[in-house]
């Protein structure tokens, strides 16, 4: 995935020297996409999510390295409600996971979520 930048340039003049410089600054805007199903081993532990329309599989280590790395924001989007999809680590194996925020709403939980067809 690539990251998008926008720029802004900053004019700044200096009187007592009568020069102008001018900054570029890179400002990184975070890209979002919507989990739309999830892939499942036997022992039922999510391994991969369907990314957008097309559910493009990308494996659970590069969504939690993104989210980590503060450059994707992923979400699940059920009956009109969303929900922010963080990464957590098991503390007992160390193991990185996917989870939404508990909400009355089930439908748009990553358990709750529709099998990715092959």
């Amino acid at each position: 995935m690539k990251i998008k930048f926008s720029h802004f340039i900053i004019l700044i003049s200096n009187l007592l020297y009568e020069k102008i410089y001018y900054y570029v600054i890179f400002i990184k805007t975070m890209q979002e996409f919507q989990i739309t199903c999830v892939r499942r081993d036997p022992n039922d532990i999510t391994t991969h999510v369907g990314i957008g329309f097309t559910r493009t599989l990308f494996p659970v280590s590069e969504i939690v390295t993104n989210i980590r790395n503060n450059t994707t924001l992923y979400y699940t989007y059920e009956k009109n409600i969303p929900a922010r999809v963080h990464a957590r680590q098991r503390s007992d194996t160390g193991r990185w996971y996917l989870t939404t925020a508990p909400d009355e709403n089930a439908a748009n939980n990553l358990d709750d979520m529709m099998v990715c067809s092959d």
